[in-house]
């Protein structure tokens, strides 16, 4: 093993450490202020009592963090993507100072109730992408200050939060296997919640979460397994809701639509066995800016019941929605404050259909999401540029269209 020591009095950027195996000594580094490791094999860390305040030992692979003195200047440290697969007792203990701790891409698999205990000063804790299956409800008990929290993409199955948090806003349960609504209790702060891809099915128990009911704003629930959404309308302040891929019954649903949009402001309902846009016909939908409907078998008769979104200003939908219209005139003309279109098409584009709907290249933003790529010859790309000839005004909307153009020919060719 080499061993570096680091007597450097002057340095405030970011040092690198190449070496295979390294040994880094901080005890004289008074003045720096921040430190990178590049190493991929084995770091060992000691004297950190020095005036650095990140610490980046991301993809270090392994390393073992000895403590020594107080390291009270640290605030953010990161130790992502390594092979982490224990906290032990005592690691933090003297990093009182410590705001933002990255512990993402490890292989931890418990988090008792004494690891954290010390850092009294994080407000950013992200313990995503490990292989947690369980968390002791006292863990996070004394983290007072935490306003984010990402526990994402790990094993939960079931959780029992006791978080006597007053600051906490924003909880990540993502991509668990969460099969009912998180317990969290002593928590009436969050107002983002994501516990989207998940295996959530029953809204039932509702209650359990009737302390988060008035914060909570932003609410992700994509990708579970639900059908009945009534219970939702106790969610009273929600701004925005993601309900993307859930088979919802809307023959049951209609009255949480009805009775709890009066404060939303972007809807996403991609995927969710929607049929007819009439579930809005007795709400008022003026406050809405974003609204998806995507991959959904909606009739185009509905085109009514969308006039009623007058403010919205993100639109996504499926591409057969306007198939039987000459254009896209009637969006355009009936949304005024509309900006982005993002157009979901089950097949490449034709010359014909961008001829005819002209009308799309008024927006400041359209999103196709077929790949121009494949086309098989360049009468698509013609009909654009031909296009962009005749009606384009903006010379910066032109330049930008004409690089596209460039970049298609050179794949065509």
């Amino acid at each position: 093993m080499s061993h570096l020591k680091l007597y450097l009095t002057f340095i405030t950027f970011i040092t690198h450490v190449n070496s295979d195996s390294s040994c880094v000594d901080f005890k004289a580094s008074k003045k720096l202020k921040q430190f990178h490791s590049s190493r991929k094999n084995f770091l060992i860390v000691t004297n950190t009592s020095c005036s650095i305040n990140y610490f980046d030992l991301s993809t270090v692979n392994r390393f073992t963090l000895s403590v020594i003195g107080k390291s009270e200047i640290l605030k953010n440290l990161d130790l992502s993507h390594n092979a982490i697969s224990n906290i032990e007792s005592g690691t933090f203990d003297e990093f009182v100072a410590l705001e933002n701790l990255n512990v993402r891409n490890n292989f931890l698999r418990t988090l008792g109730d004494i690891e954290l205990q010390t850092l009294s000063a994080l407000t950013i804790l992200d313990l995503s992408s490990n292989l947690l299956e369980y968390v002791d409800i006292k863990a996070f008990a004394k983290l007072k200050n935490l306003l984010w929290l990402s526990l994402s993409d790990n094993c939960l199955i079931n959780v029992l939060l006791v978080m006597p948090f007053i600051s906490l806003h924003s909880l990540d349960l993502s991509h668990n296997r969460i099969n009912g609504l998180p317990q969290l209790v002593g928590i009436s702060s969050i107002t983002a919640l994501d516990i989207s891809y998940n295996r959530i099915s029953d809204l039932t128990q509702i209650e359990i979460v009737r302390n988060l009911v008035k914060s909570i704003s932003s609410l992700n629930m994509a990708g579970n397994q639900l059908r009945h959404t009534n219970q939702l309308q106790s969610f009273v302040n929600l701004v925005e809701l993601n309900l993307a891929e859930n088979p919802i019954d809307y023959s049951v649903s209609e009255n949480f639509i009805r009775q709890s949009v009066a404060a939303l402001k972007k809807l996403n309902l991609t995927n969710t066995n929607l049929t007819t846009l009439n579930i809005f016909r007795h709400v008022n939908c003026e406050n809405f800016e974003e609204l998806s409907f995507a991959h959904n078998s909606i009739d185009v008769t509905d085109f009514d019941e969308l006039l009623k979104f007058s403010n919205i200003k993100h639109l996504q939908f499926q591409q057969k929605f306007c198939r039987e219209f000459d254009s896209y005139r009637a969006i355009r003309r009936n949304f005024k404050s509309l900006k982005f279109v993002t157009i979901l098409y089950d097949d490449t584009p034709s010359c014909a259909c961008v001829r005819r709907n002209e009308m799309l290249f008024k927006f400041e933003s359209i999103d196709f999401t077929t790949d121009w790529s494949v086309c098989s010859s360049a009468s698509t790309a013609a009909a654009v540029r031909e296009y962009v000839h005749m009606q384009w005004s903006n010379v910066g909307v032109a330049l930008a269209i004409f690089y596209f153009i460039y970049v298609l020919q050179q794949q065509i060719e």
